[in-house]
């Protein structure tokens, strides 16, 4: 059971409260109006003209009263808190009382049943998403559920605002270029009841290369586009290749190997660049309704995690991951000749995940969001066997074996 927490409110030079949790510090403890306030206007473009918004994390309102100021008269605003106890401290020093009154907002807080339906929904449907980092950091643990949730649609959203004007122009050139579509590739392809490799770059890639060639006429591989150059000079050549990176960049992933017969299956998004250089057979996919109405590919905001929805729609019976490691190896996040230097990440920023065998590894948050989007695939699917040939982390819902195992079988 979690222990009670350490709240205390604290006087501040601005003649208002400010809030400390177990030490942490939710608003300034000298000047939190003006925090609010910069809090407000670096999100100036996230408010302007949006016509609905969702924020999380109310704390006590000081931040929420000056990105009111921002927003259109008409624009919606959903605000959700999970956390009782600082919403109660607000209520009961009336810091609330403005924002409960104002008829844009409607304000949803506690941990009732169908929180996560509604949370889910509302973001999906919103045009802008914002989150008050500060009350994450004291989240009660039994609230984990609903932070992975939030913490998966700020990843996507992140990664949208750096690439949304790269990725639409993508779309508007690929839109153009001929090739069929990943219905067709399902229509072609037959792994005549094989075992699908999903090949990532992790850094544990280099120690099944030799094992993977042993056994190349028993497994049907799908790569992701960044092992492409390593599996080819190794002497593997994939069934199929998987790329959605909107950036230019991912060409590099295929240059010298340009003529290849190998299918290219392309998010509507990715770098045109790389699709058109690509001279093989090409099939796009979508991962939204909205543009397809064949099979939709959720891609999870990776390319080997859009393989292996791929795989999965592909009505797979067993899907074998290698190099799909989610953690530092020795330091090292990729597979030789993808990234070949290493990374100190320091304790104090660095996350911890459980590695296989239960060794502690260190990962970072966009790992543990691509691991938990596969073990949610792994449950949603109970007909496929899932073996995890990798080095890293732990992906419940897997058989841990070593690649060698299909030999025996």
């Amino acid at each position: 059971m979690e222990k009670a927490r350490n709240i205390q409110l604290i006087n501040t030079g601005e003649g208002v409260y400010s809030l400390s949790i177990n030490n942490i510090l939710i608003h300034s403890m000298y000047y939190p109006l003006k925090e609010a306030y910069n809090f407000a206007k670096y999100r100036e473009n996230q408010l302007k003209n949006k016509n609905h918004i969702v924020i999380y994390g109310v704390g006590l309102g000081y931040h929420i009263y000056e990105m009111l100021k921002l927003i259109s008269n008409d624009s919606v605003v959903e605000l959700y808190d999970v956390d009782e106890e600082i919403i109660e401290i607000g209520l009961k020093y009336g810091l609330l009382e403005e924002i409960l009154k104002d008829q844009r907002v409607k304000f949803v807080h506690g941990y009732t049943g169908d929180i996560l339906t509604s949370f889910s929904k509302s973001i999906k449907n919103s045009d802008s998403f914002i989150v008050f980092k500060p009350e994450i950091k004291v989240m009660p643990k039994q609230f984990e559920d609903f932070k992975g949730v939030m913490d998966r649609f700020e990843i996507g959203i992140t990664e949208f605002v750096r690439h949304g004007r790269m990725a639409k122009k993508n779309m508007e050139l690929n839109n153009k270029v001929e090739c069929e579509m990943i219905d067709d590739f399902y229509n072609k392809y037959d792994s005549h009841g094989k075992p699908i490799v999903i090949v990532a770059s992790g850094p544990s890639l280099n120690l099944n290369l030799e094992k993977l060639k042993s056994i190349r006429d028993k497994v049907v591989i799908f790569a992701v586009g960044s092992s492409l150059k390593l599996l080819m000079n190794y002497g593997i050549k994939p069934d199929m290749i998987t790329i959605i990176d909107p950036q230019e960049i991912v060409y590099n992933q295929f240059q010298g190997f340009e003529n290849l017969d190998v299918p290219l299956c392309f998010l509507s998004t990715a770098s045109n660049l790389a699709v058109t250089k690509y001279n093989g057979p090409k099939y796009k996919f979508y991962n939204s309704k909205e543009n397809s109405k064949g099979t939709i590919i959720e891609t999870g905001k990776s390319v080997a995690t859009a393989a292996l929805n791929i795989a999965i729609k592909g009505r797979a019976e067993t899907i074998i991951f290698i190099g799909q490691d989610l953690a530092f190896i020795n330091d090292k996040s990729h597979a030789d000749n993808y990234a070949n230097e290493t990374i100190t990440l320091g304790d104090e920023i660095a996350k911890k995940v459980e590695g296989i065998g239960g060794t502690t590894l260190k990962t970072t948050e966009g790992w543990l969001y691509f691991k938990k989007w596969i073990e949610d695939k792994i449950f949603e699917n109970p007909q496929i066997k899932f073996i995890n040939c990798s080095s890293g982390a732990r992906i419940k819902g897997t058989i841990e074996k070593d690649l060698s195992f299909i030999i025996n079988d």
